[in-house]
């Protein structure tokens, strides 16, 4: 199988993703890279199948022009399948090699409860929280029942 690295386009994040990417084609496992623009001053050399560079943007203001251009630069990356939480979303689960939470955290133990009653058993759940305790509290919660 293969794997996708997701890392920020600075050191702090490709250095590590490197590490990982080292070790994951030592073990035999093809690696494909997402990162930004930014990527290719650290980039280069990355042990990955391909590179995949997506657009980034980090929010320059609050008025409501900053958020819209902000929101506009980040709606151009890659994204496969995205749901609100109105839409029909949990059948889709059962197929998905990876699923990622991007809400508030005070919303993530519920979503957790409805991922889990219908993942596959090799579904891998991530979140993009600002916080960790609670989001690690949530998802101990769910796997505890």
């Amino acid at each position: 199988g293969s794997v996708m690295l997701a890392a920020g386009g600075t050191g702090g994040h490709l250095f590590p993703a490197y590490a990982l990417a080292e070790e994951l084609a030592r073990r035999g496992r093809a690696v494909d890279l997402v990162t930004d623009m930014r990527g290719d001053r650290y980039g280069t050399g990355f042990p990955a199948r391909e590179v995949y560079q997506v657009p980034s943007a980090t929010l320059a203001g609050r008025s409501p022009v900053a958020m819209a251009r902000t929101g506009l630069a980040l709606s151009r990356g890659i994204v496969e399948r995205a749901y609100t939480l109105d839409e029909p979303w949990t059948a889709e689960l059962a197929l998905a090699d990876v699923v990622l939470v991007a809400t508030p955290v005070a919303q993530v133990a519920p979503i957790l409860a409805a991922i889990a009653a219908h993942a596959g058993p090799s579904t891998v759940v991530t979140d993009a929280g600002s916080t960790k305790q609670d989001v690690v509290a949530a998802a101990r919660a769910v796997a505890e029942g």
